[in-house]
């Protein structure tokens, strides 16, 4: 399995509700339109765990979110980041997002512990 993930912070000029709708809706159905893409999930940052996560002189989150890409081999993402759809996706990120904070990484997943009977998914990862 291969696995991006993209750190976001939402357009300050826009409520963030009014975002969240925008990244669920219009463009959350976009990017999950991704060929070879076998797996996307948002994740909505609502809090800081501590000081050294949060912006600062405040409370909130140094991100705002962050949305997970998974893909069968990294051929597949290399393929996927060439489609007219994720072309599409990306053109349509500045609609809710601060393009000039946006970080991205590619990632090796390395699973420590995974009680698949607490929600019924089941997982399979390469061996290391």
């Amino acid at each position: 399995m291969f696995k991006v993930i993209w750190l976001v912070k939402f357009r300050r000029d826009i409520e963030r509700d009014e975002v969240l709708r925008w990244w669920r809706g219009h463009h959350g159905e976009m990017a999950a339109a991704t060929p070879g893409m076998v797996r996307y999930v948002q994740n909505h940052w609502v809090a800081s765990l501590d000081a050294e996560t949060q912006l600062p002189g405040g409370g909130a989150p140094a991100f705002d979110g962050h949305a997970e890409h998974w893909f069968e081999s990294r051929e597949a993402y290399e393929a996927a980041m060439t489609s007219d759809v994720w072309k599409r996706t990306q053109e349509d990120g500045p609609a809710g997002f601060d393009s000039s904070t946006l970080v991205g990484g590619m990632l090796e997943e390395h699973v420590v512990s995974w009680d698949a009977r607490a929600d019924g998914r089941l997982y399979t990862a390469a061996e290391s």
